[in-house]
């Protein structure tokens, strides 16, 4: 069976009251579609918005660039009475490093996706950086968590 083809598409905010950002929200996966849901149905989300940060990162090729996360969250801490603040980024298992590669995989398909596993590290150490300065946490969430 074919896999579906996902398009770009504004998502329409039920919980507005919630929505924190200055852009419409518009998700590029089932995957951020999902998760924009699960934002703006969940109580325990007290604020949420779509890419609403420009953080600076330097290129694996040396050169500076802007990345923006996905989302940033305002979630209320279930162990303690304090809300705590997520930038989050939605993204596949294969393209964090956490599983290496396929050894049947094609060289140049090795390297492409060697290449965006470092594109990503350096743009999440430059996410994760900005998270401790401005007393946030930062976190990616892939299939394994989203499709379960």
């Amino acid at each position: 069976m074919p896999r579906p083809t996902w398009r770009s598409a504004a998502y329409s905010i039920q919980n507005i009251e919630k929505y924190m950002g200055t852009k419409t929200p518009v998700y590029k996966s089932s995957w951020e579609l999902r998760f924009m849901k699960y934002l703006d149905n969940t109580p325990q989300v007290i604020q949420w918005a779509y890419e609403p940060l420009a953080i600076p990162y330097i290129h694996p090729d040396g050169t500076t660039h802007r990345y923006f996360p996905d989302f940033v969250i305002v979630k209320q801490n279930r162990k303690e009475d304090i809300p705590v603040k997520y930038v989050v980024e939605i993204k596949p298992a294969k393209q964090t490093g956490k599983y290496g590669f396929s050894h049947r995989r094609k060289e140049l398909d090795r390297q492409v996706e060697n290449d965006v596993i470092l594109l990503n590290n350096a743009k999440w150490e430059a996410a994760n950086n900005y998270c401790k300065i401005h007393g946030m946490v930062f976190t990616v969430i892939t299939e394994d968590v989203l499709l379960h």
